[in-house]
């Protein structure tokens, strides 16, 4: 009876997986050819950042006033607030904010790219002023 058991639970995760890993896979595919379009595209003309902010009252002086102007040549900048204009174009920075932001508390983000697949994306404010998204270029 338990073997019984035990063999149909195996064998509806192995069901479960078979259909799954296609999905899986095509994920992986699509996360590769982005960052490969993230490297021939923005990483070869300087641009390593993705940095998305919104008007908001909270930070929108202070990010415009100090953040951008020490990134902005370095960084492919999104305003979350005139998402309308960006979401209606496949635009690869769009692309990239849809595969790389986590969840809807993400205000503002910056994600650092590199030649290989490793990035770091930073959600926090804080986190992301003080740290990456400041530093020169390697």
């Amino acid at each position: 009876m338990v073997t019984a058991k035990r063999f149909a639970v195996g064998l509806a995760l192995a069901l479960l997986l078979l259909l799954v890993s296609p999905f899986i896979l095509l994920w992986g595919i699509y996360r590769f050819v982005l960052h490969l379009c993230v490297v021939i595209f923005w990483l070869r003309r300087g641009k390593r950042i993705l940095f998305v902010y919104s008007d908001s009252p909270n930070w929108k002086e202070y990010i415009e006033g100090n953040i951008l102007p020490r990134i902005v040549d370095q960084a492919v900048v999104l305003n979350w607030s005139e998402r309308s204009r960006w979401e209606r174009g496949s635009s690869l920075a769009a692309f990239c904010f849809r595969a790389y932001s986590h969840g809807s508390d993400f205000n503002p983000m910056a994600v650092v790219f590199r030649p290989s697949q490793r990035r770091q994306s930073f959600d926090s404010f804080v986190h992301s002023v003080t740290t990456s998204t400041v530093a020169p270029k390697p």
